[in-house]
């Protein structure tokens, strides 16, 4: 399974990135809710996990930026 992890907090990321890989899952990490749209833009992934409260562009609204690329 490939998950995209969005965190603008880089020690939760890595955490969260680190504790996924253990358990066999794919990850790709961003601090960047931009470049995390950029890559669901160019890559197929199975999940997203997404921090709520990050500046410039909320959890909520990175999701619903994420639905108008790919509603599936």
């Amino acid at each position: 399974m490939n998950i995209l992890l969005i965190d603008d907090d880089k020690t939760s990321l890595d955490v969260l990135q680190d504790v996924l890989m253990l358990n066999d899952f794919d990850c790709e990490s961003y601090s960047d809710p931009y470049e995390a749209l950029n890559s669901f833009k160019e890559k197929k992934y199975d999940a997203v996990l997404s921090d709520y409260l990050m500046p410039r562009l909320n959890g909520i609204e990175l999701l619903k930026e994420l639905k108008k690329i790919n509603s599936k």
